[in-house]
């Protein structure tokens, strides 16, 4: 199944998702069409489990961020890409254009810990903008689950004819999902299993924050007022002036998960790395050094006398010859 749309248009220009798309593609063309050195360039800007958590400084830290406008091929940037295309903008007209960019980076940065948190003592780096991306499947599930979702089985690729069919979005998303848990489970390598989850997951949980916090509907003949409970239930169109509040909540939850997770994962790398037995220092005394300084002269003498046994057999050998 390919999702090619939906039919979900939104009221405003998403200047923060084609932001991002754009940047992504710049990063990725001069990453891969400039001719610089791209493995070094993902290395020393992707998370790398076992460098992030054993260097305790901010620069590593930031790799969290830089990571998400990375990707390790065209491929990559292209599917991901077209997910953000196809619903970022109902998600940035949803919260407004600052309150998007938060919701996106805080989706990437818990995906990302989750993803290294899986495997903390791994030497490749993380990249990719998958995890955030799939914050914003999460919100889109909860906010427009009865939206239709433009989609293409390939039933008729033998025929060459291209004919789309529309589904719930709980379908294609939930689909979606139910696909990256089995892969997770499956351990199959090569692909951030983890941060597909977990950030499709903060993607649900800040959006019942937002309800919770008490954000009031302004359009009550909205999709967004079919969703699955009360709590979860809102506007399409929130006022951006009216939910500052709501954006401090997601910073402080930002830094209190990227605080409290890095520092546990650090830890658990700590503990599932090899132990170094401390041996105690030797401290030099006179009776030690007298000791050493004599096995010196003893081992001395012995080289001295191999030496002259030696010389002694050459001239023995050297008379006989003549």
């Amino acid at each position: 199944m390919l999702i090619v749309g939906d039919d979900n248009e939104a009221t405003s220009f998403p200047i923060v998702n084609v932001s991002v798309i754009a940047i992504c593609t710049l990063i990725t063309v001069w990453t891969f069409g400039s001719g610089v050195d791209a493995d070094n360039i993902l290395k020393v800007n992707g998370c790398v489990p076992a460098r992030f958590f054993s260097h305790q400084n901010m620069a590593e830290y930031l790799t969290i961020i830089s990571s998400t406008f990375l990707h390790g091929g065209y491929i990559h940037l292209i599917g991901n890409m077209w997910y953000l295309y196809i619903f970022g903008d109902n998600i940035e007209d949803h919260f407004g254009h600052f309150n998007y960019a938060c919701f996106y980076m805080t989706c990437g940065i818990v995906a990302g810990l989750a993803q290294m948190g899986s495997e903390p003592s791994s030497m490749i780096p993380c990249v990719g903008a998958s995890g955030a991306i799939a914050g914003v499947l999460g919100a889109y599930l909860v906010l427009y689950p009865h939206a239709r979702v433009k989609t293409w089985w390939g039933d008729d690729s033998l025929i060459f004819a291209f004919r789309s069919y529309m589904i719930p979005a709980w379908i294609a998303i939930g689909g979606w999902f139910a696909l990256q848990y089995i892969c997770m489970n499956a351990k199959i390598p090569g692909i951030g299993w983890h941060a597909h989850i977990f950030g499709f997951l903060t993607g649900i949980v800040i959006v019942a924050i937002y309800r919770i916090f008490g954000e009031t509907c302004a359009d009550n003949d909205s999709r967004s007022h079919q969703g699955y409970a009360n709590v979860l239930r809102g506007s399409a169109h929130l006022q951006e002036a009216a939910s500052r509040t709501k954006v401090a909540v997601i910073l402080l939850m930002t830094g209190a998960l990227t605080i409290c997770g890095a520092y546990y994962l650090n830890q658990r790398g700590i503990s599932q790395s090899p132990a170094v037995a401390a041996q105690p220092a030797k401290i030099a005394t006179p009776a030690t050094a007298a000791h050493v300084s004599k096995k010196a002269r003893t081992v001395q003498k012995a080289r001295h006398g191999k030496n002259i046994d030696r010389r002694r057999a050459v001239h023995k050998r050297a008379a006989a010859i003549s």
